[in-house]
């Protein structure tokens, strides 16, 4: 089961493109050798905070096997804060 979800996770990576190309490997590559440890989900928001400029976040990233739970916890903030933001975004644009 393990096998096949970092299969299917690959398969999704592999096809990942941020800023029109695969730069994006250059400009965060300790989360590029972090993706497998990352839900699709997670990829897409660490792509968003690519797109947005971001790369600083994954600069000091360690190897995959070290603080991995911290890795996935950082996403998962960002995560929770995006869908807060967006939620009350749009309330705020439906209110009338």
């Amino acid at each position: 089961m393990a096998t096949s979800v970092v299969g299917s996770t690959a398969d999704s990576l592999s096809k990942l493109h941020i800023g029109g190309g695969n730069d994006w490997a250059f400009t965060a590559p300790n989360l590029l050798k972090n993706l497998s440890l990352l839900s699709p989900e997670l990829v897409e928001l660490a792509k968003m905070l690519l797109e947005m400029g971001q790369s600083h976040l994954f600069e000091h990233w360690p190897d995959p096997g070290v603080d991995d739970d911290e890795k996935r916890n950082l996403l998962n903030q960002a995560s929770f804060r995006n869908s807060s933001f967006l939620f009350i975004f749009s309330y705020f644009m439906n209110f009338d």
